[in-house]
């Protein structure tokens, strides 16, 4: 059978599928990695709260007050700008998905095009076929029509009997 002309652009689409679907993976396992970290964050600035609330029923000083609720200040401020770094590793993520989406979308377009392309050979080599062999049909008929004696000598030479 003859290749499918648009080949190249296929195999050329099957690889940039293959790129995103690493870059996607690779921008989840950051998502991931920043989103633990703000997990992290925020685990201790829960444990520094209860610390805290601990520390006072104890009775602490001002100054060991103000250092506890400086450190919490700090976490809340590492919090929000991981926040932010989370987003902004969520909206790649999201673009890349819909990158990869499109990007399958092109490919399964051109495996259909090429699956239709095949049937269309197969139904063409099929028409040419039935029409060699109704071709040889009439022939066997015309000859055994126009001499009636000779049709098995005929079919001799053609290779068939019967």
């Amino acid at each position: 059978m003859a290749e499918f002309k648009l080949d190249p652009v296929l195999e050329h689409r099957k690889r940039t599928e293959d790129e995103l679907q690493k870059e996607l993976a690779e921008i989840h396992r950051r998502l991931s990695e920043e989103q633990a970290r703000l997990k992290g964050y925020l685990d201790r600035k829960t444990q520094l709260t209860h610390e805290l609330q601990d520390a006072q029923t104890q009775g602490i000083t001002i100054s060991q007050t103000l250092l506890y609720q400086h450190y919490l200040e700090s976490l809340k401020n590492d919090v929000e700008h991981q926040e932010q770094r989370v987003g902004v590793v969520q909206n790649e993520h999201t673009q890349k998905q819909t990158e990869l989406l499109e990007a399958m979308k092109k490919r399964k377009t051109l495996e259909r095009l090429k699956e239709k392309n095949q049937l269309e050979r197969m139904r063409r080599h099929n028409t040419q076929a039935q029409k060699f062999m109704d071709d040889v049909a009439q022939t066997r008929f015309n000859r055994r029509r126009l001499n009636p004696g000779t049709d098995s000598k005929a079919d001799q030479d053609t290779g068939n009997n019967g």
